[in-house]
């Protein structure tokens, strides 16, 4: 026993040996191991998470690209029908009107509870219109420290008063009005109108009227009351010859007009009337142009007659003549 001892003591000696001896090699070796290792270990982490970085950007590129396409149509519709995406309030029927007016007012503070800040911007926004009852808000309230809420829920009675009627006794010309009136003076965004189904058979001159907001005005297009145009030859042609042929179907009857409308003096003298028409504007524009030739040609004239008559006098004036030797001499 005394003799494994000893051996199994010889055998770690000699080890210990062997490993002083090739100690820095198989320490390089085991290095070698472990950043292999480690630079693997450390490549599939960055995989994943790198894998799930990818992931989230992409998530987060899709949802700002959703944000500026939404932006973007937001601007076109904004482009086309006014507002925050809102179409023309001459697209809408009475009754959504009245219902978008009512909710307008609430959340303006025209009408439902308000706090001061709401008041005090109520108040701000009507001082500054025309009129009487604005410079009455503007010097009986705004004008006023301190301004107490009573007398802020006063000044509201009376902005109501002038500015907004009850919608129930407004016509539909009285409310597009409004609608623009308050786009413009107010600041109104008139999102109350937005998601609402407009009429299916909306006036011709809606559709190319201006959005609200632009103007304080509403545009005659938008009411329905632009002036029509004059009729023209063709049209009085076919209005005549119907009323002279009132019998049989009416379709016909349109059909036998135009044909006689082709075939008779009418489209003759039409088509003659529009070409001197056309030749009188011809005319106009050239002796537009050519009175505008003129007048550039005589300010030219002009100005390079005053350039030299500005020179002659630099010249003749007390002192020019040392000043010009002066300048010779210190070239």
């Amino acid at each position: 026993m005394q003799g494994e001892g000893e051996l199994g003591e010889w055998l770690k000696q000699t080890g210990r040996e062997v490993a002083r001896a090739a100690g820095s090699e198989l320490k390089t070796v085991a290095k070698d191991k472990a950043a292999s290792y480690a630079r693997s270990m450390i490549g599939e982490g960055l995989k994943e998470e790198l894998g799930d970085a990818a992931g989230a950007v992409g998530k987060v590129a899709m949802e700002e690209a959703k944000k500026h396409g939404k932006h973007k149509a937001k601007e076109l519709i904004a482009k086309y029908f006014g507002g925050d995406g809102i179409g023309r309030p001459c697209a809408y029927k009475v009754a959504d009107l009245r219902k978008a007016v009512t909710a307008a007012r609430r959340a303006n503070g025209v009408t439902g509870p308000a706090n001061r800040t709401q008041l005090m911007a109520l108040g701000e926004a009507h001082a500054d219109l025309d009129g009487r009852a604005a410079t009455q808000v503007r010097r009986a309230y705004m004008e006023k420290s301190p301004l107490t809420v009573p007398m802020l829920r006063e000044m509201r009675t009376l902005i109501k008063a002038a500015f907004h009627p009850s919608v129930s006794g407004m016509s539909r010309e009285q409310i597009i009005r409004y609608v623009y009136m308050t786009a413009k003076h107010l600041g109104w965004s008139w999102s109350q109108l937005e998601g609402r189904a407009v009429r299916k058979n909306q006036p011709r001159g809606c559709r190319g009227s201006a959005a609200p907001g632009r103007s304080g005005e509403a545009p005659l297009r938008a009411l329905g009351t632009a002036p029509k145009r004059k009729p023209s030859a063709y049209n009085l042609f076919i209005r005549d010859h119907m009323a002279d042929n009132p019998d049989g179907d009416a379709r016909e009857r349109f059909s036998d007009a135009v044909d006689a409308w082709k075939a008779g003096q009418g489209r003759r003298s039409g088509a003659k009337k529009a070409a001197s028409t056309r030749a009188t504007r011809r005319e106009l524009r050239d002796d537009y142009e050519r009175a505008q030739a003129k007048r550039k040609s005589a300010r030219i004239t002009k100005n390079k007659a005053d350039s030299v008559a500005a020179t002659m006098r630099s010249r003749n004036r007390p002192g020019a003549a040392a000043m010009r030797s002066i300048s010779m001499r210190r070239r």
